[in-house]
């Protein structure tokens, strides 16, 4: 089976007419005709193949023909041959032939005719060059041509004891049909003979002309040939300019090549065969090309299965009739609740494929991981997948020739099938209780080509469950359901675009911004993604107060009344009127940058974030307090004062009677008024920041990162005086419970340091503490971060603003000013993970290995704790081989750089800008 079948990879099924072709490449021919030149210039459909023989050796050599020798696919077709060749219980062949019944009938035909048909004799006969043609005689009656240059060298070698007499070739192939049961008869035409060989029911005719073997279901296929030969070509397929056309605007060198004959189909306007004895006319598909004919290579660079991709003569505009390729977002309805828009999806498969990241996780733990996983869930795979026996099925988790040439499929199917664009849009409309969804999908040349088939199949065998409305001069089709009042589903295309949608008036508004009433008019997502490059592979938008209004509307029949407050609390809390995201990747994938722009919603007071930012932009002074080596920095620059202000200010009813209480109460214990001391002594600057931390603080506790807040100080008097109050609480509280913790009031120079220690009976690992830097206040859950901090001062230590996480970052092109700003630097956020990995190792502990142990029936507390305490040491014993797995899931994830962003108002918008960097 597996000699045979390098031949059955370049035996090609495709197109209008299908064909099997096989050529090889011999130097020693007697005819200097192509073989389209024997060939009816109203040929409907033409497929050829050329120098099979040299593509066949170059892929025997290829590293995908090893991975296909050692694939599982050819043990499941060992295994249907044997199957076949078994037989059933009686003993008899098996029924329905298969690949053992075809090779039986072939060995019977080679002895009956005295010479071996292998793949040697296959490649001698179907020679240098091979052609199929569809053709239709005055009958409008369908027929099949094919041609092949033989070598003939080969062969009377073989079967005339080397006399190259080519007559004297089609006589004996002539008799060696005749031993094989065949009914042949000859004729003379021109200086050429025609054989006609029968079996049965079964008549085909042939000639040999020289080199070039000529096989035809008609006879005037095989005269129509020999008057072209005589003709030399003139008057052929091989003359006429639409198929010469064509075929020069395809890449040379490709060993397979089909030509669509359109105009000729056009005016015969042939049905395909149907389902069911019913016809399916192809002219819709016709019709809608505007080429006269078009041709297609199929190519395979440097004879590697992996990289089979074809191309067409013509695309767009010049194949399709209808050459609109509208902009996505131009196209839908003027207002969408919700849009979501992805471009050039295909170029991102290119691009992984060729990133460092995708190197670096083929080789990750995680990999391997998901391999074991994938090895291990194999049955069920198999059961699922491949109806074949467990021991015939192929192994898919390891199986390296399926998995590569199915994505080498997958990603034809993103950048041929589909144009790489697609949009999504729901619609809300009054008086509907569910919003509409509309999808739109640009095709490319090969979805055109399939989308047009459908049609037609759907136009010929669904009359009954598809309706047709027009519009516009276009074809709406719905499908309607079982027990539905109509169609739950409609779809058109118009140009490039697909349109699918649950509603046919958002469909009818589509089509209309395209090339109708409404076409050219702005729409709100043009607004929401103003400034926006235009540039991104991904864009969302949302309008706010419709998804607000539509949460709110299902909200207000809910019984609960919390969910009902919820519900006007978020319509309340939402201050924005639309919000776009976008999404930019790198052509290299080395960097993802998402930007966002949340335009304010004024309306009724909502507006309340807006004069938050209203305070100068610029580089957060907080970054030159703050040390270098943090794994997070945040700083903000905002009116906080004047958002807590605004937000007391406004009547939210019962929503803030929670909040307000809480705040009295904060006030009468502290006898503070926030309203008129605290919150005027705030400055506008905020900041906060994680510390990498590799050291316990207690002896077997695990170490928690460094974590500090500044908060810019206007007035230092009443924060102290706040500060002082709190601890003169706490050391009360301590001289009531010796257990409690203390608070320590220290001075350092004129600045107090107040820290939260714990007492002997009751230590705690770190030590809160409070203090001023410069103009900010720091709370800090370490001493060791104020410390640091203190070293940035003193110039000992680098502080963020110039380490280099801080400079690479604006290196990746981020704005210098804006209000907020974000840095997490990747490394050394996993290297914190890494720290925890023995706390962590028990997530990889199998439950069923260490099981968790039932309670007593007896109710038995101590012994509950004493199996409860086994079932923790057992764990810990588990957890301790796991280390290191957990040490590879957290390299797996080293493909990052860092995280960044900046967040700032710019007009009527707050507009934010984020940047994944990966690493080279």
């Amino acid at each position: 089976m597996r000699k045979g079948l390098l031949v059955g990879i370049v035996v090609i099924a495709f197109g209008v007419g299908g064909v099997w072709s096989i050529s090889a490449w011999r130097g020693a021919t007697q005819s200097d005709l192509p073989v389209a030149a024997v060939l009816p210039p109203g040929t409907l459909y033409y497929v050829e193949a050329r120098n099979v023989r040299g593509l066949v050796e170059g892929v025997r050599a290829s590293g995908a023909w090893q991975d296909l020798q050692s694939s599982g696919l050819l043990d499941v077709a060992d295994a249907a041959d044997d199957e076949d060749a078994a037989g059933d219980s009686d003993g008899d062949a098996a029924d329905g032939g298969g690949v053992a019944a075809l090779a039986a009938e072939v060995a019977d035909l080679s002895e009956k005719i005295g010479y071996s048909l292998d793949e040697a004799a296959a490649m001698k006969f179907l020679g240098a060059e091979a052609a199929l043609a569809v053709w239709m005689n005055d009958a409008d009656a369908r027929h099949v041509t094919m041609v092949t240059r033989i070598d003939a060298q080969a062969l009377a070698k073989d079967l005339l004891g080397g006399e190259l007499d080519w007559r004297a070739l089609q006589a004996e192939l002539n008799a060696r049909a005749e031993r094989a049961e065949l009914v042949v008869k000859t004729e003379p035409y021109l200086e050429y003979e025609v054989s006609t060989l029968t079996k049965g029911e079964a008549t085909v005719y042939t000639t040999l002309l020289e080199d070039l073997l000529v096989i035809s279901d008609d006879r005037a296929g095989v005269t129509t040939a020999i008057d072209l030969r005589v003709a030399r070509g003139e008057a052929s397929l091989d003359a006429l300019p639409a198929f010469a056309d064509e075929m020069t605007r395809l890449p040379g060198g490709a060993p397979l090549r089909d030509w669509i004959n359109v105009a000729e189909l056009k005016r015969r306007k042939p049905d395909m065969p149907g389902v069911g004895g019913e016809a399916m006319s192809i002219a819709p598909m016709i019709d809608a090309i505007a080429a006269p004919a078009v041709a297609r290579a199929i190519e395979l660079p440097e004879n590697d299965l992996y990289q089979l991709s074809w191309t067409w003569s013509r695309q767009g505009d010049e194949l399709f009739v209808d050459a609109a390729s509208p902009r996505l977002r131009d196209v839908f309805p003027g207002d969408p609740m919700v849009y979501v828009e992805a471009r050039r999806l295909g170029q991102l498969i290119e691009a992984w494929n060729a990133s460092p990241i995708k190197a670096h996780l083929e080789g990750s733990w995680a990999a391997k991981k998901l391999e074991e996983a994938l090895a291990e869930g194999q049955d069920e795979l198999e059961e699922a997948l491949l109806p074949f026996s467990e021991q015939d099925a192929p192994d898919l988790a390891s199986d390296e020739f399926t998995k590569r040439f199915a994505l080498n499929l997958g990603r034809r199917a993103a950048t041929s099938m589909f144009g790489g664009d697609a949009a999504l849009v729901v619609v809300r409309r009054d008086g509907q209780d569910a919003p509409a969804v509309l999808v739109a999908v640009r095709l490319g040349t090969d979805g055109r080509m399939a989308e047009l088939f459908v049609r037609s199949a759907v136009d010929a065998y669904e009359k009954e469950t598809v309706a047709s409305f027009e519009h516009g001069g276009r074809t709406i089709r719905g499908a309607s359901q079982a027990g539905a009042p109509g169609p739950v589903a409609y779809w058109v295309t118009a140009g490039d675009l697909l349109l699918f949608g649950t509603d046919i008036d958002t469909v009818q508004d589509a089509l209309d911004r395209i090339d109708g009433p409404t076409a050219g008019q702005p729409s709100s997502i043009a607004a929401a993604a103003e400034g926006l490059p235009d540039d991104y592979r991904l864009l969302m938008t949302v309008s706010v107060p419709q998804y607000v209004a539509l949460a709110t509307s299902f909200a207000a029949d809910d019984p609960d009344p919390d969910i009902r407050a919820m519900s006007e609390l978020m319509g309340l809390s939402m201050p924005y009127d639309t919000v776009a995201l976008a999404v930019y990747v790198a052509d290299d994938l080395s960097q993802i940058e998402v930007r966002a722009r949340a335009v304010f919603d004024d309306r009724d007071g909502k507006g309340l974030l807006k004069p938050a930012y209203d305070v100068a932009r610029g580089a957060p002074r907080s970054l030159d307090v703050l040390p270098d080596g943090a794994i997070l920095t945040y700083a903000a620059r905002m009116d906080l004062a004047g958002i807590l202000a605004g937000y007391r200010a406004k009547d939210l009813g019962e929503l803030m009677k929670p909040v307000n209480e809480a705040i009295a109460e904060f006030e009468q214990n502290l006898e503070v008024q926030l309203d008129e001391s605290l919150i005027p002594a705030l400055g506008d600057e905020f900041a906060m920041t994680v510390l990498f931390e590799k050291d316990a603080a207690m002896e077997g506790a695990p170490p928690i990162p460094g974590l500090a807040f500044l908060v810019g100080i206007d007035d230092r008097a009443p924060i102290t005086d706040l500060l002082d109050k709190l601890a003169d609480m706490g050391r009360r509280a301590a001289e009531e419970d010796a257990a409690a913790p203390q608070i320590v009031t220290e001075m350092r120079g004129d600045t107090p340091v107040y820290t939260l220690r714990g007492s002997e009976g009751n230590p705690i690992p770190f030590t809160p503490t409070a203090t001023y830097i410069g103009d900010f206040l720091v709370l800090a859950l370490d001493m060791k971060a104020v410390d640091d901090m203190g070293a940035v001062g003193d110039g000992v230590r680098r502080s963020q603003s110039a380490s280099d996480l801080h400079t690479r970052v604006r290196a990746a092109g981020l704005p210098p000013d804006g209000n907020e700003f974000y840095e997490l630097d990747w490394d050394l956020l996993l290297d914190q993970v890494a720290v925890y990995a023995p706390q962590l190792a028990e997530a990889f502990v199998d439950d069923d290995a260490v099981p968790m142990p039932e309670f007593p029936d007896d109710g038995d507390m101590d012994e509950w704790q004493r199996r409860l305490d086994g079932y923790q040491k057992a764990r810990g014993e588990a957890a301790s081989g796991k280390t290191s797995d957990v040490i590879g899931a957290i390299d797996s994830l080293r493909f990052i750089d860092f995280m960044a962003s900046v967040i700032g108002v710019r007009g009527d918008a707050l507009v934010s800008h984020a940047v994944v960097r990966f690493k080279r």
